[in-house]
């Protein structure tokens, strides 16, 4: 991708394809690789937690704890694993474990790596029976390793005079911290597409309205995730000597949450509307 200017972007794809485009739209994930070239200072970094991911028939669990029907998660202190019925008689793992990113490290650019039972397992040996059952059942060649990276927050999300704009996890790389990327991502679209469908394709005007309305909501994400953290930090160090179970209640602190329907219930259809208001008096 090479930033040509007036006359747009060049694209050069790996099988050797070229392009011209006036537009690069920048929907290729957290590993985004439109973001490395337009934010060439950009860096994400391995935050530690190493994700396993693996669907099986949730028959093939039905006789264990009768709670693992429901969605919940099982915590330990540097762990948990997260069981849900999913549908069409499937049920989701996704299990989770946290090493110490100063002394464990991950590719950048591997993606759903498969690994052995005994590789997940063997993090997972603090948990309760019928937790380990679980994970045994799983049928060798099933799970897939994901790494989870972090990057700092985007000061805009447009680059090259309106040329190149990020969306989806490419925008925000927060490695799913709120569980409704595949909705931010929609929203996103959403929002570009009506950004430019006002302006009739104006790249210097829908551009920065779509930067306007999204680059605030995202910031309002990372300033959240910022406050638990430093909570969970100040409740440890108020105990003095957490044990076990402290440390857990660290991980899943609730209270202080507050009203999380900005994210949950939000209405982007309603945001973009009195957008548009604003700009129409302004104007």
């Amino acid at each position: 991708m090479v930033d040509a200017g007036d006359q747009g972007v060049e694209l050069h794809f790996k099988d050797g394809t070229p392009a011209q485009a006036d537009l690069v739209v920048g929907a290729d994930g957290i590993r985004s690789v439109v973001r490395d070239t337009a934010w060439p200072s950009y860096d994400i970094a391995f935050t530690g937690t190493t994700i396993w991911r693996t669907l099986l028939p949730v028959e093939a669990v039905r006789d264990l704890d009768p709670r693992f029907q429901l969605t919940g998660w099982w915590h330990s202190p540097t762990t948990h694993v997260y069981f849900s019925p999913v549908g069409d008689g499937l049920w989701e793992i996704a299990a989770r474990a946290y090493h110490d990113p100063a002394t464990h490290s991950a590719s950048k650019v591997s993606w759903g790596v498969p690994v052995t039972n005994a590789h997940v397992e063997s993090h997972f040996g603090d948990m309760l029976p019928d937790i380990r059952e679980a994970l045994r059942r799983v049928p060798e060649g099933g799970w897939r390793e994901f790494a989870a990276f972090a990057g700092p927050e985007l000061a805009t999300l447009t680059a090259w005079d309106n040329r190149v704009v990020l969306v989806g996890d490419a925008s925000h790389a927060l490695s799913g911290a709120f569980g409704s990327g595949a909705g931010f991502a929609m929203e996103d679209g959403w929002v570009l597409a009506r950004a430019l469908e006002h302006f009739r394709n104006d790249l210097t005007r829908a551009l920065p309205l779509f930067d306007k309305i999204r680059l605030p909501y995202y910031s309002r994400m990372y300033a959240h995730l910022e406050r638990q953290a430093a909570r969970r930090v100040a409740r440890l160090k108020e105990i003095g000597d957490p044990t076990y179970d402290d440390h857990i209640r660290g991980k899943i602190i609730t209270d202080g949450v507050g009203d999380m329907s900005w994210i949950y219930m939000h209405d982007i259809g309603a945001v973009w509307a009195d957008a548009v208001v604003r700009l129409d008096d302004s104007s």
